[in-house]
């Protein structure tokens, strides 16, 4: 194979600390083979002694195949695994007793579904995938409970969460991948002889996307690799988009103090993004404060500059793209070599539901585990099954009392409703009667509106939005989460004639997100959020919406959090190999937006950085 000056330099480093910035698409897979094979046919290092670490089990195989395929038989003894599997393998091979059980993520939400109703609690979706990520991270960061701001929840609710986790853990004789780590860190500590065994035993550590390490990880490392300190990191801190899970670029900004002897290569040549793409990118990044300075060239001639395209909204939006969609499959391009990038989960599901109706082939990764919908979005099904008709016991008891009515659960004896008998059963209680009039009047007005209206109805008219209000009020919250909630389905149903109509496109495109991927699959538009898209690439990628309070997201109120969601847009410019669609909207039900400050960072970065030289 083939390597670049750069490359070469950092294939051949021996020993000791290195730590390689590899820029988007420059080759750092190749680089990290190279380097194995290097050490082992040049530097006769044993196979079994040379450690690769990834941070997913479909990169350590992807990356173990491209090995082998260059490298025979012989390489089979190096070992290739992420954080989790290694050390769990330590820690099994050390003991030699028979380890508790690691629990399953399943079982971890059902677990904080459980906590949460305990605390009287609304649990959704979105608020478990938080929660169990939010756990996890704490666990990693050796950071004071009693001192530490959640994110997902609040602080002291929090705290009793994760005290309810922890005692259930132990109870049940259950642990979790951090603790086997924790557990690791432990043994080393304790028993040096046998962290001696294996810091002889793995003489040189590989890291890929290092910058997604976290503490617990770190401290791991560091105590393998020893006084030996072979140590050679590959990674890009402009593309740490991981933080919420408990990773810390900052880490790897202060590798070369923790190993002041360490090489710092840097591999600065794309292979990937067009030059003006690329120019764009860099200009962006460059906003940020806490990053190790770079400058990148492409290898590409071809492509052109990122296309940017304002529109009214977001229907204007999605018909532009559908277009430039067609018009790249009619100019050859493969649907599987093309993304539709996304910040959001509902961006996600709002593009999903537009190509299923222009019977585009599609694949969708990346869109999270749904066990259910949130609690806000079942209340409005419910209000809208109710007034087509719907004489469901469970879709009337959401509803009834939401907002507050007073009605009692057995004024609904059956499980089909029976409006007579519920008259007659309020009938001797006038205020409650009252109400009850007003719940039958308001459903049929709701069965005669389209989705959309229905719900500015049920927002406004019942009051549920005010309901949702009090509701945070109560718990210290802000109610903006729950407002979203409700504004993005409202958003989503405009596309809609009737509740029916959009149940079941719902439903197919949930059936979708299910399915096991297929050959067939891959060959469709891949859509997936911008996280999802780290590590891909594609001959033409296209990022909707992109407006400030999506990209950065609303919730990124701190610094750190907007140079994260920097890296983010970073990661997602640098998919592409030829061309690169950027769309966002001007109004969004009845309100202005404006783009994203992340568009005008990509054509001013380069200025405001001439200015800043001129002026020192």
């Amino acid at each position: 194979m083939q390597y670049n000056s750069e490359q070469r330099e950092a294939i051949l480093h021996f020993e000791g600390p290195a730590m390689i910035l590899a820029g988007p698409g420059s080759g750092k897979t190749a680089v990290i083979t190279g380097r194995i094979s290097y050490l082992i046919q040049f530097r006769k290092i044993p196979p079994s002694q040379i450690l690769v670490i990834t941070y997913t089990r479909a990169a350590a195989e992807e990356m173990k195949t491209r090995f082998l395929a260059q490298s025979g038989p012989e390489g089979r003894a190096v070992t290739f695994g992420t954080f989790h599997a290694v050390f769990n393998r330590i820690l099994h091979l050390s003991q030699g007793t028979q380890k508790r059980k690691v629990i399953s993520a399943a079982r971890r939400r059902q677990w904080l579904k459980e906590m949460l109703a305990e605390e009287q609690r609304e649990e959704s979706p979105e608020m478990l995938a938080a929660l169990a990520e939010e756990l996890l991270a704490y666990k990693s960061s050796g950071r004071d409970l009693l001192k530490y701001s959640a994110r997902s929840c609040q602080p002291a609710l929090f705290r009793r969460l994760f005290e309810a986790y922890t005692r259930r853990l132990r109870e049940e004789g259950l642990m979790d991948f951090e603790d086997m780590l924790r557990e690791c860190l432990l043994l080393f500590a304790e028993r040096p002889a046998v962290l001696a065994r294996w810091q002889q035993h793995f003489t040189h550590i590989l890291i890929d996307e290092f910058q997604d390490i976290n503490p617990l990880q770190y401290e791991l490392v560091r105590a393998l690799a020893g006084m030996r300190k072979n140590l050679f990191i590959v990674g890009d801190d402009d593309q740490s988009v991981y933080r919420f899970r408990g990773a810390q670029p900052e880490i790897m900004l202060r590798f070369p103090a923790d190993y002041p002897d360490c090489r710092i290569l840097q591999l600065s040549v794309c292979y990937r993004c067009p030059s003006a793409v690329l120019a764009a990118a860099g200009r962006l990044i460059a906003h940020n404060k806490k990053r190790y300075e770079k400058e990148l060239l492409s290898f590409r001639t071809s492509g052109g500059a990122p296309e940017i395209h304002a529109f009214e909204d977001r229907r204007e939006e999605q018909e532009a793209l559908l277009k430039e969609l067609r018009q790249e499959i009619r100019a050859g391009t493969a649907p599987g070599r093309m993304a539709v990038l996304c910040r959001t989960q509902f961006g996600l599901r709002l593009a999903a539901a537009l190509l299923y109706r222009a019977e585009l082939p599609f694949t969708l990764r990346g869109a999270e585990e749904e066990e259910g919908d949130h609690w806000i979005v079942r209340d409005i099904f419910a209000y809208l099954r109710a007034g087509a008709g719907s004489r469901s016991r469970e879709d009337w008891l959401r509803i009834i009392n939401k907002p507050l009515r007073y009605i009692p659960r057995k004024a609904f004896p059956e499980e089909t409703v029976n409006i007579a008998s519920l008259q007659a059963f309020v009938h001797r209680m006038p205020a409650l009667e009252r109400r009850t009039e007003e719940l039958l009047f308001d459903l049929a007005v709701i069965g005669k509106l389209r989705p959309y209206a229905a719900i500015e109805y049920i927002r406004k008219e019942i009051g549920y939005e005010k309901m949702l209000k009090e509701y945070a009020a109560e718990r210290g919250e802000s109610a903006e989460n729950y407002l979203n909630v409700l504004n993005e389905l409202q958003e989503e149903s405009a596309d809609f004639s009737t509740a029916a109509q959009w149940e079941r496109s719902r439903a197919l495109l949930r059936e979708i997100r299910q399915r096991e991927p297929s050959e067939e699959s891959g060959r469709g538009i891949l859509l997936t959020t911008m996280h999802g898209a780290k590590g891909l690439e594609f001959d033409a990628v296209f990022l909707p919406d992109v407006n400030e309070g999506v990209i950065p997201h609303g919730k990124s109120t701190s610094a750190a959090d907007r140079e994260e969601e920097r890296r983010l847009f970073y990661v997602a410019l640098t998919r592409t190999r030829r061309r690169l669609w950027i769309g966002f909207v001007s109004r969004r039900r009845g309100q202005r937006l404006e783009p994203s400050r992340f568009l005008r960072e990509m054509s001013d970065g380069k200025r405001r950085a001439e200015k800043k030289e001129s002026d020192g």
